[in-house]
């Protein structure tokens, strides 16, 4: 314990001089209020919804930050909010003359409040819990005021960790009942306060050295939140990570990193790039410094991840020297500096891919072919014919499933947030002959049909598409359009996210007087809203299945009504657009789906945490009392283990766990014991890399199996009773 408040000590004294010689200049006042200004004038001038900066959104600016900064109202007292609201409605005005000295002061008593924080922690955690009271604790900061005095702040914390302490104590009291070496209380609690001095390290470091150093960033994010929910401003840095993740490639070494306790750690090899064909970088090292070839190296301990990725990446041919502390080196004082020459680096496991699943009914066989798209991607920066795109990606499979001589195709958009538009609209027309596929209204009222640009169908047969809450964007248009013409099923959660705006860039750079000085990003902002040819928006409401799957968050706000600022939905009059075909039989299938659902133990399983789920969020004020907490849990507990349970079991009928992998978690519930969060990444981060290690068509193998889960097994069952249905009829 001792040396965790030395650690606490040392680490509030590194973080304090860290923010205190990151105070900006006055020349970096100035370029950041113009950044603020420039940035308000963009959206202003080109933003859907035609805001304008003014007292209004003065206020639900300020409302925003204090909620964004202080959420549960733990670091900022009454008479801090009453002292920034002066400025609640001159924002605008502070913000238009490039002035933005509410952020700086802002920020100063926000370090002040957190260092007084952390300082008042080590006493905080040595008061005596007693978890016997019959005590409650709000975690909703919503339904909670600012405190008025430090003694009621010392309160609402001495709560909040007797809460944190009583959630792990619980944890470690079960795994102690069954371990073989049993520990005392004192060590238990001991190991307890030792954690969360470690984690609220962890928080004081965010607050200081990424939150308070970056708090323009902050605060211009939350006026373009203001306007909407997808507008933000993008840093330069921010700008790379935005196009990598649309074309898929970067230039890099190939490595998976983490932000761990203050160090960078490899997590993860990617196939096929620099680092594998080097082999000296592996799993669980930890990375110290890196050095740009023969330069001098910088020390990355205790550095925003974000800023250790950039001196990472580099251009194609150019050498990086990185300084790791080796996983498996006995000796903790090694060090090992290895070089890598950084090449292009392609994230192959983001792109579309296929399998070909079996599966036997009523004793008929049949064979289905399976997509899974995580997003809509493509290279923008490249222009030829060869320019990688999801579209091009997705009608390659199709013809090579068609070669499979499949009998209907399954099409994975679970968890695709989107992307691209031109992609979506030219992957809905590889199953449509023509016809118009979304329309889209600008802000001056403008409405614009994109439609199919090719006259020619690839794939005529049964399809389904498979959606979820996380399905946006680009995912709801090609889902909607499918079916609006009737051409699929779709499958899935009650409905999809519900983001059916259109986003574009802005380069800052462009309103520069001068090429000199740091670049300035660009703003990212709504500028036309999308509707489905049937005339209702994505927006807001998303994209209702045609047969529903339960899913854990069905009767929770998630997607696009969870945002306070998100646009709301409406319609426009109908494009003209001739059905695909005779209807499908939707009430049958529905039905048939149903009946099997009901006597599904996994979906059975499936509803029962949703209503866990949907009361743990709707109950915010929790127990402190231990015993009232213990029976909840057990409760809990149960439909938890039996969830694992089913899940293992499919996944070792399916030869995606090893038997070896199911009977260690098997045990390891049956025994109550929780495993080390630690541990458990342990454990991850070797399972991966067995995989990487394997031949290449063992490895696909293994992925086209991991995609076959129970939801993709219902959906092939209903996909099976179309065809057969067919066949009959």
């Amino acid at each position: 314990m001792k040396t965790c408040l030395k650690i606490l000590a040392l680490l509030s004294v590194i973080l304090s001089t860290s923010y205190a010689d990151d105070q900006p200049s006055a020349d970096e006042k100035r370029r950041e209020g113009q950044l603020a200004s420039q940035i308000v004038t963009v959206l202003e001038k080109y933003h859907y919804n035609h805001l304008q900066l003014d007292n209004d959104i003065s206020k639900k600016i300020f409302v925003q930050v204090f909620k964004s900064l202080d959420s549960e109202k733990k670091f900022f007292l009454l008479e801090d909010y009453t002292r920034f609201k002066a400025w609640e409605l001159t924002l605008d005005d502070g913000i238009q003359r490039g002035d933005l000295s509410f952020v700086y002061k802002l920020r100063d008593i926000y370090v002040k409040r957190v260092e007084e924080r952390m300082a008042k922690l080590p006493e905080l955690l040595k008061r005596p819990m007693d978890f016997t009271k019959n005590e409650k604790f709000e975690l909703d900061g919503d339904k909670k005021d600012f405190v008025r005095t430090t003694e009621e702040l010392d309160d609402r914390w001495f709560k909040l960790l007797t809460f944190q302490v009583l959630s792990r104590k619980i944890g470690k009291d079960r795994a102690n009942k069954y371990a073989e070496q049993k520990k005392s209380k004192e060590q238990i609690m001991s190991e307890i306060h030792e954690e969360l001095m470690k984690r609220f390290e962890r928080v004081e470091r965010f607050a200081l050295k990424t939150r308070a150093t970056k708090m323009v960033d902050f605060f211009v994010d939350t006026v373009a939140e203001v306007f909407d929910p997808h507008s933000t401003h993008f840093s330069p840095s921010e700008v790379e990570n935005f196009n990598i993740q649309m074309k898929l490639k970067f230039e890099g070494i190939g490595a998976a990193l983490q932000s761990r306790d203050g160090y960078t750690k490899v997590v993860r090899i990617i196939p096929g790039g620099p680092a594998e064909r080097d082999g000296r970088l592996q799993p669980e090292d930890l990375i110290l410094e890196v050095a740009q070839g023969d330069e001098k190296a910088t020390n990355v301990v205790d550095m925003d991840l974000d800023e250790v990725v950039q001196l990472i990446r580099g251009n194609k041919n150019t050498i990086v020297k990185l300084t790791v502390k080796p996983a498996n080196a006995v000796d903790e004082s090694v060090r090992r500096i290895i070089d890598i020459k950084r090449d292009e680096v392609k994230l192959e496991e983001q792109s579309a891919q296929s399998a070909v699943y079996e599966l036997e009914a009523n004793g008929k066989k049949n064979r289905f072919g399976y997509i899974n798209l995580p997003s809509f991607y493509r290279d923008f920066s490249s222009k030829g014919p060869n320019t990688r795109s999801c579209a091009t990606d997705v009608s390659n499979l199709v013809e090579k499933l068609k070669k499979d001589n499949v009998e209907g195709i399954i099409i994975d958009l679970r968890g695709n947030g989107g992307g691209s538009l031109p992609d979506s609209i030219e992957m809905a027309g590889l199953f449509i002959e023509k016809g118009p596929m979304v329309q889209v209204r600008d802000r001056a009222g403008k409405v614009v049909k994109e439609s199919d640009p090719d006259p020619s169908i690839h794939y005529s047969g049964p399809l389904l598409v498979m959606i979820d809450q996380f399905s946006a964007s680009a995912s709801e248009i090609f889902a909607a359009a499918m079916q609006d013409y009737g051409r699929a099923i779709i499958v899935g959660n009650p409905h999809t996210h519900g983001k059916g705006t259109v986003q574009t860039t802005v380069d800052l750079d462009r309103f520069r007087f001068s090429n000199t000085g740091d670049k300035l990003g660009m703003v990212k902002l709504t500028i036309s809203k999308f509707y489905r040819i049937s005339g209702g928006s994505t927006q807001l409401k998303g994209v209702a299945p045609d047969i529903i799957l339960p899913g854990l968050y069905d009767d929770i706000k998630i997607g696009e009504a969870e945002y306070e600022f998100g646009l709301p939905w409406d319609e426009i009059p109908p494009a003209k657009f001739e059905k695909f075909g005779p209807d499908l039989p939707l009430a049958a299938l529905r039905n048939r789906s149903q009946a099997r659902l009901k006597n599904d133990s996994r979906f059975q399983n499936v509803l029962e945490r949703q209503a866990i789920i949907t009361r743990n969020r709707n109950e915010t004020l929790v127990s402190l009392n231990e015993e009232e907490v213990l029976n909840k849990n057990r409760a809990d507990r149960k439909v938890t283990l039996a969830s694992n349970s089913l899940q293992r079991r499919w996944q070792l009928e399916q030869k995606i766990i090893s038997q070896e992998q199911f009977d260690m978690w098997e045990k390891r519930e049956a025994t109550a014991e929780d495993t080390d969060p630690e541990e458990l990444e342990h454990e991850q981060i070797q399972f991966r890399e067995t995989l990487r290690k394997l031949p290449e068509s063992e490895r696909e193998a293994w992925e086209a199996r991991s995609w076959r889960d129970f939801m993709v097994e219902e959906a092939l069952n209903i996909l099976s009773d179309l065809v057969n249905q067919t066949r009959e009829g």
